[in-house]
């Protein structure tokens, strides 16, 4: 865990416990400090695992929750008054499937009341990526599904305000012959701010390449229209999260994903979509101080600007990443 300054300047790093996978998710408890979400490896299988901190970073005593409650990651939590609401991906040990699970904690970890949703086929498998509140006070979660011997599509659940199922939908944008990803490590979904529904990022598998989109979905999980933004410099985009600004148009940052012999490259690129699902523009950001970048994730700034993490190739040291912290402006990075 690290903390910077405004300008990037490293304030404190420590190094914490080791986790079963990348996903995991950190919920500010204001004065209290925060609470981590994650998973800790139980041999080959993973433990849900909760570690309170201290606003400073330090750590209070952690919980684990032993595989044989509930085997499987955390992927999105979210605080609720007293309460923090998880959405995670759980592996159902009689069928060796991956579903979707919906459970509350208090804000030290310990767990309540567990919720598990079925697929929409029992030989399917299903990810699930990110959740966000309901007008009517419940809860949207996107994920992706895919039936035996299938690909991958967006599948949608929504739960009222304790976690009931009220409804479930899967849509096939493109074609049934390729995936279609919202990932849960790099993509996102939103609640627009106008009422009018949600939209969701993800990444197309279109032939040989890759390409990002944007979905937009009304109040009843039907698609309202979808966005497709085709490879730059390399065959794939590396889509990631997407913003809504105070304008209404959407904000949303992707990379070069290196595929065969064509490395990561070093350009970020900074995409603005109308709230109708037009392409208003994108702007190429180029590092000179960085090799094949790696996008995770990012945040709008006021100024127009984002801040964004990632990795990079360390100089004469094949197969090594550096973590990096950079603030993007309207040419340049800013390290």
């Amino acid at each position: 865990m690290a903390r910077y300054q405004p300008n990037g300047t490293l304030v404190r790093q420590q190094t914490g416990r080791t986790l079963f996978t990348l996903e995991q998710d950190i919920v500010p408890l204001g004065t209290a400090g925060f609470l981590l979400a994650a998973s800790q490896p139980e041999g080959n299988m993973a433990s849900l695992f909760f570690q309170r901190l201290r606003p400073n970073g330090d750590t209070l005593p952690g919980r684990r929750h032993p595989s044989a409650l509930l085997e499987g990651y955390p992927v999105r939590a979210v605080r609720d008054g007293d309460s923090v609401r998880v959405l995670a991906v759980v592996i159902d040990r009689t069928s060796f499937v991956n579903q979707l699970a919906f459970f509350t904690t208090d804000t030290a970890g310990a767990m309540g009341r567990i919720r598990r949703y079925a697929n929409p086929t029992t030989s399917g498998t299903a990810y699930a990526c990110d959740m966000v509140r309901t007008a009517r006070g419940g809860w949207l979660a996107v994920s992706h599904f895919a039936p035996a011997g299938g690909y991958f599509s967006p599948f949608l659940v929504e739960l009222d305000a304790r976690g009931v199922l009220r409804r479930q939908r899967t849509h096939v944008l493109f074609t049934t012959v390729g995936n279609e990803k919202v990932d849960r490590n790099w993509n996102n979904l939103i609640r627009l701010s106008d009422g009018s529904g949600y939209v969701f990022s993800g990444q197309q598998q279109a032939g040989t390449q890759r390409w990002g989109f944007l979905t937009k979905l009304d109040t009843a999980l039907n698609v309202v229209w979808t966005y497709r933004h085709p490879p730059q410099a390399t065959v794939n985009l590396a889509p990631r999260q997407v913003y809504e600004l105070p304008d209404g148009t959407l904000s949303w940052l992707a990379g070069d994903e290196g595929a065969g012999t064509q490395p990561y490259t070093n350009k970020l690129y900074f995409i603005r979509v109308s709230a109708t699902g037009q392409l208003l523009g994108q702007r190429t950001f180029t590092s000179a101080a960085c090799t094949q970048l790696r996008l995770y994730s990012w945040q709008p700034l006021a100024n127009g600007g984002a801040l964004v993490t990632g990795g990079y190739a360390a100089c004469g040291t094949p197969g090594s990443l550096v973590t990096y912290t950079a603030r993007l402006d309207s040419a340049t990075v800013l390290a």
